[in-house]
């Protein structure tokens, strides 16, 4: 792998000045003709060579490798190399030289804060480009407040105030200017402060006590109330304040109600009741209370938790709400209200394949079975873990047929140079510039060209690339793209090792890094199999080698074969059962033995029950992806209601899976290697 591009040095050797060098050869650059149609595998040596002599001054190799480059795609990133720490001129060259891009990016920005730390603002405005750089969005703010164009800088201002979080400290001086000149209301604070308290920010109350700042002391009593509903609820809903009309009272008794809910249950209902009764929330916040009081709620199971749903109207006026309370019916088991409340749903939310599965299920086992299985057949035309399941039920066959992507706009796209500056970078290891490069461009395609760009990334065998850019389609047809079949020759004599289907292992791969080699998770976890270090520490000390480094648990190789010997280890302790190992891998052993109910329960039903929603979701897509990679491989798919026990209970580990027939199906001649 080559080393990354780097800010090199305009060192000088054997007397020869190579800034003057680079000024001649500029000049004179029509006397080298580029190397048309050249071999890009010599080139890619060239390229490498030309930024080593680069990096250590030595114009006499470098000018001339240079010369050869000039059609190459990367040639950019040696102009950029020459451009770094030259003075305005330079730079503006460039950026009018490549307008878009990563590094014209990267040019403009440390140009323009050195415009900016200079007060040389009628510059910085004429070089300006809209950016989501919020630094560089109040800079150029300070800018324009600072050459007469303050009605713009205050609108511009007060869409950037409201944010539940902090801001950069260039945003400073555009705030405390709106202040003094009275362009930061009353309403605009309260509004900032809710969005804070909504946030998830470990700073939400720092930052409350900051806005504290820009209200006027009438306000400060109020203020405290909002600190007070971080952590202490109940002060706000015993206090007096509440009697006066404010215009942040509403939104404060949204958020001390919710707190309370998770806290005294009993205490937020009677506190919401008593708000509605005297008119103190708008339709928007009771909206806000029913889906927050109401996850609270569903987490203890309340008594009156089905009540309160029951006297809900318009769930679809928050998002979330018709969802809540239907998931709460299913896990009551209230088959009854489960199908009013997906009826009441929208429409668009009532063709999503979970709820018309668990409808199909709730007329089921009301004895409305022509009607169930009706609706099963419909939900079966959906290539999911729900399509599958009602598959199963009425005997269909899986819907998996793959159509690619089609390719009318491939040429355009292939010919574009961040594309092809994209292709150059990935093919020299140097995925960082490559992933940015291709973000740039591919943020300006439309879905044609999407979909085209998804199919180059997997030529390349970018495989976790290719993945993403197919996701901002919404086409799930392209089988080949979206479950890639890459370093199946290791996949497979894992898999024959340990006794374990290759289909699931490669759905493991697919869910938790998306053939993302180089993958870190918040939590630790490390490489295609997002192993935590212990766990592959202790599967190496298992396998008698030595125990590796950060480093050495992303290497793919590695990375396999402990993450499928710790699936083996899962499924000797869960007695063969994918079904219990696969949350295992996810939430640990310890949940999953934790979650097996004593009274047995059917599968699909217990997969719902699963609390948490990140596991749950986990386990479903990777039962999904299992078929899918089946089909994948060519295999004999084997039906979910084979890999599923009829029932789950404690009793499970004591027994075995019988033995699985699976179909086979045709795939489609599109099989990798």
């Amino acid at each position: 792998m080559s080393k990354p591009l780097l800010r090199w040095p305009q060192r000088t050797t054997g007397g020869g000045i190579l800034p003057l060098a680079l000024a001649l050869l500029l000049g004179l650059g029509v006397l080298w003709s580029p190397l048309h149609g050249a071999d890009l595998t010599q080139q890619r040596k060239d390229f490498l060579a030309a930024e080593q002599a680069l990096r250590q001054g030595d114009s006499a190799s470098y000018i001339p490798l240079r010369a050869k480059l000039l059609d190459y795609p990367l040639f950019a990133y040696l102009e950029y190399a020459e451009t770094l720490g030259k003075g305005p001129q330079q730079v503006e060259a460039f950026v009018h030289k490549y307008p878009d891009g990563p590094l014209a990016y990267d040019l403009r920005r440390d140009h323009l804060k050195q415009l900016a730390a200079a007060n040389n603002w009628a510059d910085f405005l004429r070089l300006w480009r809209d950016t989501s750089n919020m630094e560089m969005q109040c800079l150029h703010l300070q800018a324009l407040l600072a050459t007469d164009k303050a009605a713009q800088a205050y609108k511009a201002g007060a869409r950037i105030w409201l944010y539940g979080d902090s801001r950069p400290d260039s945003c400073d001086p555009v705030f405390e200017q709106m202040q003094q000149a009275g362009k930061l209301s009353r309403a605009l604070v309260w509004e900032r402060i809710d969005l804070v308290r909504v946030g998830n920010s470990d700073q939400r109350s720092g930052l409350i006590r900051y806005l504290r700042r820009f209200l006027p002391a009438t306000d400060h009593a109020w203020h405290d109330l909002w600190l007070h509903s971080l952590n202490q609820p109940e002060r706000v809903l015993q206090s007096p304040l509440l009697k006066k009309k404010h215009p942040s009272r509403g939104k404060l008794l949204v958020h001390a109600i919710i707190k309370q809910g998770w806290r005294k249950p009993d205490a937020a209902l009677a506190a919401w009741r008593r708000a509605t009764a005297r008119h103190w929330l708008d339709p928007a916040q009771k909206k806000r209370i029913q889906l927050g009081l109401g996850k609270a709620l569903v987490r203890r199971d309340h008594a009156k938790t089905m009540k309160f749903f029951a006297e809900v109207e318009h769930c679809h006026q928050i998002e979330g709400l018709c969802e809540l309370r239907v998931d709460y019916a299913l896990q009551r088991r209230d088959w009854k209200r489960l199908i009013r409340w997906v009826n009441d749903m929208p429409r668009v939310l009532r063709q999503h394949e979970k709820w018309g599965y668990w409808k199909a299920r709730a007329l089921e086992h009301l004895g409305r079975k022509k009607e169930a299985q009706a609706l099963f057949r419909q939900v079966a035309g959906d290539r999911s873990y729900y399509g599958f399941m009602a598959a199963d039920r009425v005997g269909a066959d899986y819907r998996l047929d793959h159509r690619p992507v089609p390719l009318q706009a491939l040429g355009k796209v292939s010919a574009l140079d961040g594309v092809q500056r994209a292709r150059e970078l990935y093919r020299l290891g140097r995925e960082y510039q490559a992933a940015r490069e291709w973000n740039w461009v591919i943020d300006q395609l439309d879905r044609e060209e999407l979909m085209a760009a998804a199919h180059l990334a997997r030529q390349w065998g970018w495989d976790e690339r290719a993945i993403l850019t197919l996701l901002g389609t919404d086409y799930w047809d392209d089988l080949e793209i979206r479950f890639p079949l890459r370093h199946r020759k290791q996949v497979l004599a894992e898999a024959k090792k340990y006794g374990l289907d290759p289909a699931w292992i490669f759905a493991v791969i697919r869910q938790e890094s998306m053939f993302i080699g180089q993958a870190r998770s918040p939590v630790g976890a490390l490489g295609l199999m997002q192993l935590m270090p212990a766990t592959a520490r202790g599967v190496a000390k298992k396998l008698g080698i030595k125990p590796p480094d950060e480093n050495q648990i992303l290497q793919p190789q590695l990375n396999i074969q402990l993450g499928s010997r710790y699936l083996k280890t899962l499924m000797q302790r869960f007695n063969d059962w994918e079904l219990l190992a696969t949350p295992s891998y996810n939430a640990g052993p310890h949940r999953t033995l934790r979650w097996l109910p004593k009274e047995p329960q059917p599968s699909d039903l217990w997969i719902e029950d699963i609390p948490f929603e990140e596991t749950r979701l986990y386990v479903q897509r990777v039962l999904s992806y299992l078929v899918l990679y089946q089909y994948r491989m060519g295999k004999p798919v084997v039906p979910l209601k084979q890999l599923l026990p009829e029932q789950v209970s404690k009793k499970l580990l004591k027994q075995r899976p019988k033995p699985r027939q699976g179909k086979k199906a045709k795939p489609a001649g599109f099989l990798d290697s």
